[in-house]
Parts: structure tokens; C-alpha cells; sequence
């Protein structure tokens, strides 16, 4: 039996309340998504780092070269960069998600861009529950004016501040010392989380070895880009069911499509801003690169490895076998792998190995004189040495019996 007409009208005004009811929640929930990241704040929590006993139990990559007025100077070890990562921490779960450095270059003639790297290393738990912490640690790089004046340098933090085990900062193109003055998680005002998120959304986001995937997008005050276009599609649907109540029609399937499109294509339009952005920067940076290893490194990320790699390409015969030292047990042999293929394999025992590459290894030692490499697990390999480019980036060739 076909409805007629007026039993079609008389549902329509039954379910209209329910549709605007639903707009409306639509919205609301959808504000909430867009306005609680701007107006949220969260407990403070701040580590001065104004003399060297303040960084007790902290990691330092670096040369402790005394206090200044700011706060400790920090000199970079050979070509490692400077880092300073915190001891272990206890943060609660009301920490807002808002990391910053106070920080100066002391011997810098003129304030220049200079990339600052975010470090952090999660808290995991072994079987029996113990904490234990992460093989390593992940990273955010951004861009800041540094110079002989104090700089705050921000990062959202993507994970629970709760989750950190520990937190650092590092400085890969200061070129001299650094001094920090302290590491917090800072209460902002309104003013200044509308500000940080608006520099953070439209902040370029850099190539990376995911990029060939995909694009994270940008973190707005700890918030993906993703959660801030439900909310906004949210609002969007609310006002469309809102608007068709109203108006006593239906909600067209094409409508609500439409508006999922149409929100989508806002982030498409800046993702692909920036990676034209990025295309220009990398194409810019790579033409100033006139040897292979500094093609490498801008491309890899790691001088060192560029360098090792660099050598075995040009010095060593086809067909032979490398192995890599280091605590480091991912980045460093698959960069190195990928880099002198096919030229040269690797080897997952260093006992089978032609040449041994030990690279940022905490515990291998070589005696020049015994022309012995003692491994992380105390083992002996007979090796010589082929180049040395620091203390802790040096090339052996094992010695055949």
C-alpha cells in the first residue's frame, strides 16, 4: 500500500526534532574538537638546567663547558651534535601537551634558521612489568631563529605526557656551542596557543623515509590534523541536518558526501602547498651538494653514515661483506645496506665480515696496538684499522686466518 502524501508529511514532522536534535549535537561535539586544543592548558612542569648539577642523571651528548648567566654551555663532541635528554621522568596525566627549549648559540656572529630536534623516548614494560626503556628514541625536527639571545623553541607532544620516559632536545646545525637554559612543559596563555597553532598549521612538514608512503600532517598543540578535520566535518554535517530540518526536507546523500569532499580537500590543497614547498627546498639544497657524501648525508640524515659509506663504495672490491657495530641496530646497517648496494653485502656476523663499520656503539672497544675488537658481548674479533673518522665512527678490516 502506498503512503499518501499527508502520512509522509506527518512522519517527516515527527522526525524533525530528532534531525535538529542531531544537528545540533553535531555541532557542539564538533566545536569541542576544534575549540578544547586552543583554550586547554595543563600542568606545568619545568627543569632548569642552570648548572651542571642540575643535569644529574640526564644524558649529554656534548662537552659540559661550565655555567653561564643563561644556563650550562654545551659543546659539541667532533661532528655529533649537540643533545641534552633528560633523566628518566614521573609526569602526570594533566601535563599539557606543549614541550619547549630556552635556549642560545653564545658563538654565533648573527642570528640564523637553525633545525631543532624534539627527542623522546617512550616507557614500555618487559614481561614481568618492570619498566624498561625503548631501543630508541623518535624525533621532530622544526625550524627556529637562534642567535646570542635566549629563544623559546615549542613542540606538540603526539603521545600522553604520562608515556615519556625520558625527553631531550638536539641542535644538528649549531656549529658551536649551545647553552640551555631549561626543558618544560609550559601553562600558555589563550594568545600564545592561538599563535603556536597557527604557526604549527602552517608549519611545512619535511621529507622524511615515510614520506614515499605518506604525509603525518601537521600536530597542532598535540592534536593530529585528522582529529581536527572530524571535528570541523562534524560542524559541517550538524549545520546540513540542522539547515534540512528546518527547511522540512530530506538530507540528500549527495549533500553529506559533498561536505566530506569538500573538508577533505581543504588538507589535500595544504599538503600539496607543501610538498611544492619541499620540492623547491630539497631541490635548492641538493644543487649546493657537490660531493657525494654531502648528497648522502642531506639525503640520509647522518654524516657519519654517509661517510662510511662513501669509503666503501670508492675503496672496497665487489662482492665483499660488511657488518655494523652499534647500538643503533636498525637506522645504521639498513642506511649503510641501502647505500652500497650491490656493491657490497651485509653480513649479520661480524665473524663473516670483510670490513666491520662501529658507529655509535656504547660498548665495542678497539686496541690499536693488539689490533683487537672487543664486541658489545665481550667477544674478540682480530681487525686493523682503514679509517677513523671519530671516536666512536671508525672502519676495520677484519683480519682473515
Amino acid at each position: 500500500m502506498k503512503r499518501t502524501s499527508s502520512e509522509t508529511h506527518r512522519q517527516h514532522s515527527r522526525s524533525r526534532p530528532a534531525i535538529m536534535a542531531a544537528g545540533i549535537v553535531l555541532v557542539l561535539v564538533g566545536c569541542l574538537m576544534l575549540l578544547l586544543p586552543l583554550v586547554g592548558g595543563g600542568a606545568s612542569w619545568t627543569w632548569n638546567t642552570k648548572t651542571l648539577s642540575d643535569l644529574q642523571g640526564a644524558k649529554i651528548n656534548a662537552l659540559p663547558q661550565g655555567n653561564t648567566s643563561d644556563g650550562v654551555r654545551l659543546a659539541p663532541q667532533g661532528t655529533r651534535p649537540v643533545s641534552l635528554i633528560s633523566a628518566p621522568l614521573t609526569l602526570g596525566s594533566d601535563v599539557g601537551r606543549v614541550v619547549e627549549v630556552a635556549c642560545l648559540l653564545p658563538d654565533a656572529e648573527k642570528p640564523s634558521m637553525q633545525t631543532v630536534n624534539f627527542l623522546w623516548q617512550v616507557r614500555t614494560r618487559d614481561e614481568s612489568g618492570k619498566i624498561v626503556e625503548a631501543e630508541n628514541y623518535q624525533f621532530e625536527p622544526t625550524q627556529a631563529m637562534l642567535g646570542k639571545t635566549l629563544s623559546v623553541v615549542r613542540f606538540s607532544v603526539t603521545v600522553p605526557p604520562e608515556d615519556l620516559h625520558r625527553i631531550g632536545f638536539q641542535f644538528p646545525e649549531a656549529e658551536g656551542s649551545v647553552v640551555i637554559a631549561r626543558i618544560a612543559f609550559p601553562t600558555l596563555s589563550l594568545s600564545e596557543r592561538d599563535s603556536l597553532a597557527w604557526s604549527q598549521a602552517i608549519e611545512g612538514e619535511p621529507f622524511a623515509a615515510h614520506s614515499i608512503n605518506f604525509l603525518r600532517g601537521p600536530s597542532i598543540l598535540g592534536n593530529s590534523i585528522n582529529s581536527l578535520l572530524v571535528g570541523l566535518s562534524a560542524i559541517c554535517l550538524g549545520v546540513v541536518l540542522f539547515v534540512a530540518s528546518l527547511r522540512r526536507r530530506r538530507v540528500r546523500v549527495a549533500v553529506v558526501v559533498g561536505v566530506v569532499i569538500g573538508v577533505w580537500a581543504i588538507e589535500d590543497a595544504r599538503a600539496t602547498w607543501n610538498l611544492n614547498r619541499n620540492s623547491k627546498e630539497e631541490v635548492g639544497r641538493f644543487a649546493k651538494a657537490d660531493k657525494r657524501v654531502d648528497v648522502w648525508t642531506q639525503a640520509h640524515g647522518s654524516y657519519e653514515i654517509a661517510w662510511a659509506a662513501d669509503l666503501l663504495v670508492e675503496n672496497a672490491d665487489p662482492g665483499l661483506k660488511f657488518c655494523v657495530v652499534s647500538d643503533d641496530t636498525f637506522l645504521v646497517p639498513h642506511r649503510l645496506a641501502y647505500l652500497v648496494a650491490p656493491r657490497l653485502s651485509i653480513a649479520e656476523d661480524c665473524k663473516e665480515a670483510d670490513f666491520i663499520i662501529v658507529m655509535f656503539s656504547s660498548r665495542a672497544r678497539f686496541d690499536p696496538d693488539t689490533q683487537i675488537l672487543t664486541m658489545p658481548d665481550d667477544s674478540m674479533i682480530d681487525a686493523r684499522p682503514v679509517a677513523q673518522l671519530s671516536d666512536y665512527c671508525y672502519i676495520l678490516r677484519r683480519n682473515a686466518k
